[in-house]
């Protein structure tokens, strides 16, 4: 219930289709161009906000399964530069 409450407050925390950098002119331009290179027509982009409203937790936890799995992965390890030792 908490992760449905906190999805629903962060996709209206965003601009009008619930992406980011849509706010801007640049933002709006790639967005409406993607749409229109792999989907087929930029109006889908519109679409966006009302589907992942009418998407059920299990369905998003269904799906997230089956792109997000070990074998498909990529681990990246962020280490602190080291300190030169000066004599």
């Amino acid at each position: 219930m908490a992760d449905e409450r906190r999805l629903t407050i962060e996709l209206d925390a965003e601009t009008p289709a619930g992406l980011t950098g849509v706010d801007e002119v640049g933002g709006k331009a790639a967005a409406l161009g993607n749409y229109a290179v792999f989907t087929g027509d930029y109006e889908n982009l519109f679409a966006v906000p009302g589907e992942l409203a009418a998407a059920s937790a299990e369905q998003l936890q269904a799906v997230a399964a089956q792109v997000f799995r070990r074998n498909n992965m990529t681990v990246g390890i962020l280490r602190a530069p080291q300190q030169e030792e000066t004599p």
